[in-house]
């Protein structure tokens, strides 16, 4: 993945696959604390943790088991997609941003709050960013999801791009946010290369992600946050446990075009006592 990445001029996080002790410390060296191991296959940061100095690091070491492992630098930044589908051509006929409330690291490591939401406008340079990724990798007649980090002033860098759907009920805040069915929309590419004649879509609202965890203290009963979130409350569901870590155990899915009050849903969902 980063071969291409730096092939294409992209810029990109410093990683390389585990190959012993050796040349773990030789990275770290070369690019500083904090690192951050995950496995090279996985989903939902399932495995990945973080170190932050040259202690922590002998400890991983030493307790072993890193074979499939990846190390990388951590980056700073604001987590964030680039998600859509594209046609038989290559060319994106779906698009959308989702800003994550934390690094999905530390929220499964840490058991935090967890939402997130799309952005009913890209930022500077996302889309342009974005698209330079999907010709890299030629992406044709298929799903896509790349992680980013939003280093500010316009400027990102890649952490992962993945070719398939984002993962959860993410399709379903597509569809909620736009009015659309990519799930049609992808059976149609599918079947004739492209698009409908006279497909277009309009980003109308803010859809949004938000959970609650099992054994956490809320503020409000879920029927108390239910008569709260009223007509902005499109779908509720209890997360497979595969998905828990990552997402929460309860997932409550929104939509509103105004952001602050998007902000003040979250906000009822997530208070505790």
């Amino acid at each position: 993945m980063r071969a291409v990445f730096r092939e294409h001029g992209i810029p990109c996080t410093e990683g390389e696959p585990y190959a012993g002790a050796a040349k773990a410390r030789a990275f770290a060296k070369r690019h500083g604390f904090p690192l951050v191991f995950k496995p090279e296959i996985g989903v939902g940061a399932a495995g990945a943790f973080r170190v932050n100095d040259d202690e922590e690091l002998n400890a991983a070491l030493e307790k072993g088991g890193l074979e499939g492992y990846v190390v990388e630098k951590f980056e700073t930044g604001r987590l964030t997609t680039y998600d859509g589908l594209t046609d038989r051509d290559g060319r994106v006929v779906f698009s959308t941003s989702h800003l994550y409330s934390a690094g999905i690291m530390d929220i499964v490591n840490n058991k935090l709050p967890m939402h997130y939401y799309n952005r009913r406008e890209f930022p500077d340079g996302m889309e342009e960013f974005g698209n330079r990724i999907v010709r890299a990798f030629d992406l044709r007649e298929r799903f896509f999801h790349i992680e980013l980090f939003d280093l500010g002033d316009g400027k990102y860098r890649a952490l992962e791009v993945n070719f398939r759907p984002p993962g959860g009920f993410t399709t379903d805040l597509m569809n909620y946010s736009a009015d659309v069915d990519v799930y049609k929309l992808w059976a149609e590419i599918v079947a004739t290369g492209s698009a409908p004649e006279q497909w277009k879509f309009d980003r109308a609202y803010h859809a949004c992600h938000v959970s609650r965890r099992d054994g956490v203290s809320y503020k409000y009963s879920h029927e108390e946050a239910l008569k709260r979130l009223g007509d902005a409350l499109v779908l509720y569901r209890r997360m497979p446990d595969a998905f828990a870590g990552a997402m929460g155990n309860h997932m409550y899915l929104l939509r509103t075009p105004d952001f602050a009050e998007l902000k003040k849903l979250i906000a009822v969902v997530e208070a505790r006592t």
